[in-house]
Order: structure tokens, then sequence, then C-alpha cells
């Protein structure tokens, strides 16, 4: 694509990957790629009272603000973790786990609390220091292993075991009956936090990006919203980093590349459309259908009534402010383009965005931007961006396919 959207990025990766560092650059992406934010929800505060904390934050009402942790560790000064998928309440017996055998005058409570506490034993005995359960966890176990210098946090919730699985590398343990050594897990540290007359247990790993979130917000609507926001952006960021390019942001990128494809389409030699056996004129209203798909998507960011321009040099968008009145130079009226590379020093030839009708075709190649970047760019995720319009290119060929001609009547 001319432009060169993405090339300033791209020049600084390329520099990276040529440097001694290359590889350490490369695992550093590969971890934050994989890394996680745990949103834990505060409601009734403020949003400048959000906050992020590093590791993974826990509930944990039970334990009390001032006295310190006497967590067990390993003789490597680690602690030692496991992770329960299971229900530990010896309220009941599951089915899917096979017979249990009881012997008679023995109650089966008895038998699963026995059960229960042979576990206990054997979480002392590999060393553990934590043990963290999806569900319930009976009291007599909670105390049987605080006494040995384990410490439980039961109720810990779905959300917080594939984090915290990847995070220290335990294995949740989905039975009662059969501990493997290698499910076991590893945290550096522990440490308690307070937050809107919340208690926290903080597990801080020896090395990971995984971090607590806890997002603030007054009302339920309110925090749900910001919830999304932030869920995309995360996504966002982590595709970045996986494929680190971007392209020009505020419209700029579609409206440069349908600038292109008309001016590439309309100088095709006449062996093009005999090889794709098609005219020249079926295959512009084609180009046209597609540009003006791609100058619909500049169109929607268009707020207020604001009218959309193109230049004629590097085929950019602008934004005119609703009511701006008439004047002789549109450089009167406008700064910068939409992604804020370019600027009104030189006349640009701008036209307005058009419609239905698509704009003029530009009579030479866009030309890409000058090499000095603008302090604030508008950028787009790469990978989004290619997602969506491989999305939309299929679904239009799959319309096509099936013949069927989709109208929308909102």
């Amino acid at each position: 694509m001319a432009g060169g959207e993405g090339r300033h990025l791209r020049g600084h990766v390329a520099s990276t990957s040529n440097s001694s560092s290359s590889s350490s650059c490369r695992e550093a992406f590969a971890r934050v790629g994989a890394g996680k934010c745990v949103i834990i929800p505060v409601k009734g505060r403020r949003v400048v009272d959000s906050t992020v904390f590093p590791g993974l934050l826990i509930e944990a009402p039970e334990i009390q603000l001032g006295k310190p942790l006497a967590v067990k560790r390993t003789g490597s000064n680690m602690i030692k973790i496991a992770l329960f998928s299971v229900s530990m309440s010896g309220d009941g017996f599951n089915p899917e786990e096979g017979t249990v055998a009881i012997h008679h005058g023995v109650s089966l409570e008895v038998s699963e609390l026995n059960q229960l506490l042979h576990v206990g034993k054997q979480l002392v005995k590999d060393e553990v220091g934590l043990v963290v359960c999806q569900k319930v966890m009976h009291p007599s176990l909670k105390q049987s292993l605080k006494e040995n210098g384990v410490l439980a946090v039961d109720r810990a919730g779905l959300s917080v075991m594939e984090p915290l699985g990847r995070m220290t590398g335990s294995q949740p343990i989905a039975s009662i009956h059969s501990l493997s050594p290698g499910c076991y897990g590893t945290l550096k540290d522990l440490c308690i936090e307070s937050f809107a007359s919340k208690h926290f247990l903080r597990l801080i790993p020896e090395d990971t990006v995984t971090c607590s979130l806890i997002l603030c917000n007054r009302s339920e609507t309110a925090w749900d919203e910001l919830k999304r926001v932030c869920e995309t952006a995360e996504h966002m960021l982590q595709l970045t980093v996986k494929e680190p390019f971007a392209l020009l942001g505020g419209g700029c990128t579609e409206t440069h590349l349908a600038s292109y494809i008309r001016y590439k389409s309309s100088s095709l030699p006449a062996s093009t459309f005999k090889d794709l056996d098609c005219s020249q004129t079926q295959y512009q209203l084609v180009a046209d259908g597609f540009c003006r798909s791609l100058e619909s998507v500049a169109r929607s960011l268009s707020h207020n009534g604001e009218e959309i321009l193109t230049d004629m040099v590097y085929g950019h968008s602008w934004f005119v402010p609703s009511g701006s009145p008439c004047v002789s130079k549109w450089s009167d009226l406008v700064s910068r383009c939409g992604c804020g590379m370019n600027d009104n020093t030189e006349d640009l030839g701008w036209r307005f965005l058009q419609g239905q009708s698509g704009c003029p075709v530009i009579q030479g190649c866009p030309k890409e931007p000058s090499a000095k970047v603008a302090d604030l760019l508008a950028l787009d995720c790469f990978a989004a961006k290619c997602s969506g319009l491989q999305v939309a290119l299929e679904t239009a060929n799959l319309i096509l396919d099936l013949s069927y001609i989709i109208e929308d009547q909102n």
C-alpha cells in the first residue's frame, strides 16, 4: 500500500531486531503478549480512584490487617501453591469421581472430612505454603492447614483460575483423590492489600506480566461500559505487541487507500480486464464500490455534523467543524488531518469526501507523508484493522456466492 502507514514503527522494530538484544526483546514481547489483566470491580467510587497492582489480587475478607503472613516456604525461599478447582467443602459426594466404599457405622460426611484432612497432610508433606480453592473449603481443613503454616483461601471464583494457573505454573486439581507433585506452582511472595474497605491477598510471582486492575465507577451501568473499554484496549495492546505494526488513524488509512485504488484502477492495461473476464466498466464499478466502503469508515468518525474533506496530495481525511463560515481557502478552517501527520502549511487541494458518488480520481499516486513525524499521532491497530477488512471481504464474497442482497432498513 502506498503512503507508508506504519513505516516509522516498522523501522524501529527492524532496528531492534538487528541489535544484540533482539532475542531478549522477542522473549519480552512473547511474555507481554501472553499477559493478563484481571479486572476487579469496585462500585460507588470515582473512576480516578482506579489503580493497578502487579501480580494477582484475590479477595480474602477473613484475612486481618496488621498481622504478618506466616507462610511456609521451600528451601529456595519460594512459596509452593496448590490450586483446586473442585469443591473441598465435604458436604456431598460427586458421582463423577467414582464409587466410595463406606464402612458400617461410618457416616459419609465423616468419611469425606477424613479424606480432606488426608489431602491436607499430603499438602503439608509436599511443602505447600498456599492453597487456593475455586469453591468452598471445609473449616476444619482450613484450620488444620493454618496450624501447619499453610495459608488457605477459598471462594476464589472461576475468573482467577486461568490467570493464576498461568502466572504460577500450577495445574488446577480437579479431584481430591489424586495429587501429583507436578501440579504445584510457585510464588515469590505474598502480601495484604486494602482498598475501599475490602481486603485482598496479593500474589507476587517471580516473573510475570499479570496484573490486577481495580476498576471503579459510580454506577453499575457506567462500570460495565468502562470495563468493556478497558478490555478492548487491553486486547488491542496485546495484538499490537504480538504484531508491532500500526496504521494511521482518524480515517486517513481508509481515504488514502481509496485514493490509491482509484489511481491504480484508472490506469490498468486492457489485458487486465481480459484476464479477469470482465469489462473496464464492470471493474470500475467494483473498485468504486470498494472505495466508497472504505470512505464510509472515515465518514463514520464524523461527530456533531462535521464535514469531512480529503486532500488531493496525500489522500488523507480532514474534519471541518459544523457551522463553519464560508471561506475562500480550506486551509483557513483545517489545521491537521485526522491522523495528525499533515498540517495546512501547503495547498493540498481539499475536496469534500462525497457519499455515493465517490471522490474524483487523483491525477497522480498519493504521496507518502514527510519524514517529519508529528508529536501526537492517531494510530489504529494493524492486526485489528486487517482482520476487520478480511472479515468484510469474506462476508461480501459469501453474499455474492449466495446471490442474496442484504439491505439495512434502519
